[in-house]
């Protein structure tokens, strides 16, 4: 086993702290008078690679992505898309090089990457949630600028949580049989348990050829119980994945309590071989208990025979979260850390919308976010549905933008956000200016922050083999490292970040030699 592997399994198990630091700067106070800018002023970092942000392992079947083309203002300046707080892609590709291979660029979302990491946006308590932006020049594409837009929801504290009602659905067939599928899942289940409270109920159903009630929903105060059912379960048979969320929904509808958050958790490996196992079949059924309240989130595990197209959109449809747990250090990440922006919702629905000046942007590209692209209209139409934010989640979007040679104006585009208020319903719309003044000069005055989300996104778009990118995996390294160490506390996955560049590089020249 090579020093890398090693050295990553090492850093998988660190206990993860959480420590907030380093503010990023916001690009919406500034006031100052409108004077020419020259672009050609800038300062950009010197580079090998021109363009933006590559493939290898496969197994399971995904759908050809569009990665995001150039899109010139003189022909649509407004970009629209949905909220994500999926982290399933990144957990996904770590477990590939762990064990010595570039995942497929069929597995690769880079919004996803993007979402594992906080940025350090500081936590509050006040409004919904807070936004940070910052625009300056791109380390990877010369000419090119990079506008980074972050969110962090308020945070809420455990008294604060609704009840919960959670409905575990739980797949046995046979395809769960490696150490990684079901024993993973009985080992790591009990971290969530132990945070749940005397308030909140646990039900389990299970499903290999047909669904089975393991358990009804039952208080914490009887957790042995629990415990109990979830370390008797079994394999067995072929995989009827319709059946068991069918099961796990009447089970949800008919113990709904009024206040109380209730949600189904998938955990299962996604392969199906018996009754409806299509997105499009199961996406009605899931859109209507989603309609009557019932939300689903969805985990992921192990690799080999692996359907991440599955997973992935029926969280999107279940207004869940999409995770994917590999080792016991992402389940405490899941199911200790998130868990609670993972059960209480702060804003439904919320959509994203930039509106770039025509007059000092000439075009755009928004990186990632395929599967949460929307008609422009859709951003004022209540009953379009988009990503849900948790308490405590962040959302972080990065645009690849090219300025006209010389700014006259001073805003150079408008962000407008739009969600829904979990509890009444009611419509929330907020929009800001950004002001040229803001614009970073140099790569060396951007923070720490944004230089380390330009390396995320970097690695996705050489992963996804992005016809906009020409880069190879060491070029990113030097900046990350550099962005790590200047920030004032290092969370372990950033660490982590580092080791697997480290061990990806070394994969991607043994595949090129």
């Amino acid at each position: 086993m090579g020093v890398g592997i090693v050295f990553l399994v090492i850093l998988q198990v660190i206990v993860i702290s959480q420590l907030l630091a380093y503010y990023p700067m916001s690009d919406n106070n500034s006031e100052n008078d409108k004077e020419s800018i020259s672009l050609d002023q800038v300062a950009f970092s010197s580079s090998p690679s021109s363009g933006y942000y590559p493939d290898q392992y496969s197994e399971p079947s995904y759908e050809e992505k569009y990665d995001g083309n150039f899109i010139r203002t003189s022909e649509n300046s407004v970009s629209t898309f949905g909220a994500d707080v999926d982290t399933g892609s990144y957990a996904i590709m770590r477990n590939s090089v762990t064990y010595g291979k570039l995942p497929s660029k069929e597995h690769i979302r880079t919004e996803e990457f993007l979402n594992y990491f906080d940025y350090h946006y500081p936590q509050h308590s006040d409004d919904d949630f807070k936004v940070y932006t910052e625009c300056g020049p791109s380390y990877f594409g010369e000419g090119f600028h990079i506008l980074k837009i972050g969110i962090r929801a308020r945070s809420i504290s455990e008294e604060e949580r609704d009840p919960t009602t959670l409905i575990f659905v739980i797949d046995v067939s046979g395809s769960m049989e490696s150490s990684n599928k079901l024993e993973l899942i009985k080992e790591t289940l009990p971290f969530l348990i132990d945070q749940l409270t005397d308030n909140d109920r646990i039900g389990i159903v299970i499903y290999s050829s047909e669904a089975e009630i393991v358990l009804e929903p039952t208080g914490l105060e009887k957790k042995s119980k629990i415990l109990n059912s979830i370390e008797s379960l079994n394999i067995g048979g072929v995989t009827n994945a319709e059946d068991g969320l069918k099961l796990g929904y009447e089970m949800a509808m008919e113990n709904k309590i009024p206040g109380h958050i209730t949600r189904l958790l998938l955990l299962s490996d996604g392969v199906a071989n018996t009754g409806e196992h299509s997105v499009d079949g199961l996406v009605e059924m899931i859109q209507e208990y989603r309609n009557n309240g019932i939300y689903l989130s969805t985990y992921g595990f192990g690799m080999g025979e692996y359907n991440d197209e599955l997973m992935e959109q029926l969280a999107d449809n279940g207004d869940g979260k999409y995770g994917y747990i590999d080792t016991i250090t992402e389940a405490k990440r899941e199911f200790i850390r998130e868990l609670t922006g993972n059960l209480q919702t702060i804003a439904r629905d919320l959509k994203i919308q930039i509106t770039f000046n025509p007059d000092i942007i000439e075009e755009y590209r928004l990186l990632g976010y395929v599967n949460r692209l929307m008609e422009d209209e859709d951003f004022f139409d209540y009953s379009k549905d988009s990503g849900d934010i948790g308490a405590g989640h962040t959302v972080t979007a990065l645009y690849e933008l090219k300025f006209k040679p010389t700014i006259t104006e001073n805003n150079y585009a408008n962000i407008a956000f739009r969600y829904k208020e979990p509890k009444s319903g009611g419509s929330i719309e907020l929009n800001f200016d950004l002001e040229c003044e803001s614009i970073k000069n140099s790569i060396s005055q951007t923070t720490p922050q944004f230089r380390f989300a330009l390396c995320v996104a970097e690695y996705a778009e050489i992963l996804i083999d992005s016809e906009n990118c020409n880069s190879k995996i060491l070029n990113i390294i030097p900046m990350a490292n550099q962005a790590v160490k200047e920030f004032v506390y290092k969370y372990p996955e950033e660490l982590e970040f580092l080791e697997i560049l480290e061990k990806a590089n070394e994969i991607q020249e043994m595949e090129n030699n």
